[in-house]
């Protein structure tokens, strides 16, 4: 099956990553300049055939906020939990479960901030989920090109399979019983996050080693969903940087 990708980061990530795209669609009249520039120059280095279309078109293909690009690639090929776990540890020192995520917005502004703090995988549900759609891409900024998500059917027993792979599972929650700068999250961590509105369901709160909370002082109780997790990956990195020896190397927990 094909899929679009839309917004300019989106569609140069995906042209410097290894992700094949078929065609690329620019609007009639768009400005050849910046990062679209860099676009129609990538495509005819690549051999990628590209067109420019009536914006209305464009539109019907793609959606608004296309911002004049389009890019026609194979729908998004998710890992299998087994797959991501079989990657080298080193890549893979941080991942994050999704727990019934909604907002495409949300899913694709944590994958962003995820892919900047090096983290190795994101998995999500198959059901009661928001799935990797344009939106979801556009929203990561073209992250989505270099970090993998896999998908799973149940999130419960993928936890489990996760701590029998050496992970301390840490669950975000306002009624958490740690502080996130309280914890070590320097070995290999799986940092789960719940919905918007419900956040964790309570047998994914239950199956977490630690459940772990932001101070909240204000009036609402509560931060949005991918501000948490990018609070405590960067929180992460912070610790692990702590540990980077004279040779530039981080200390890894076994």
């Amino acid at each position: 099956m094909k899929d679009y990708i839309k917004g300019r980061n989106s569609v140069i990530e995906a042209l410097r990553s290894e992700r094949e795209v078929k065609e690329i669609f620019f609007a009639r009249g768009v400005k050849l300049s910046g990062i679209i520039s860099e676009i129609q120059k990538l495509a005819g280095e690549k051999g990628i055939k590209y067109h420019f279309i009536d914006q209305e078109r464009l539109m019907s293909m793609g959606g608004e906020n296309n911002q004049g690009v389009l890019a026609l690639v194979d729908s998004y090929d998710y890992l299998t939990l087994e797959e991501l776990l079989e990657r080298p540890i080193a890549e893979r020192q941080i991942i994050i479960v999704l727990d019934s995520i909604q907002d495409p917005r949300n899913f694709g502004s944590i994958l962003r901030t995820a892919e900047c703090a090096g983290v190795g995988g994101v998995i999500i549900p198959e059901k009661r989920s928001v799935q990797v759609t344009a939106s979801v891409e556009k929203s990561s900024s073209g992250a989505l090109a270099y970090i993998p998500v896999a998908r799973v059917v149940n999130l419960n027993s993928a936890i489990g399979k996760i701590k029998e792979h050496g992970y301390w599972v840490f669950g975000l929650s306002v009624s958490g019983k740690s502080s996130y700068t309280e914890v070590d999250l320097t070995g290999p961590v799986c940092i789960v996050a719940g919905s918007e509105g419900e956040g964790l369901r309570p047998l994914v709160e239950k199956n977490c080693d630690f459940t772990i909370k932001l101070p909240v002082i204000g009036r609402i109780n509560s931060l949005n969903v991918s501000v948490a997790c990018g609070v405590v990956l960067y929180e992460s990195l912070r610790q692990r940087n702590n540990k980077i020896d004279k040779k530039g190397k981080i200390t890894l927990n076994s």
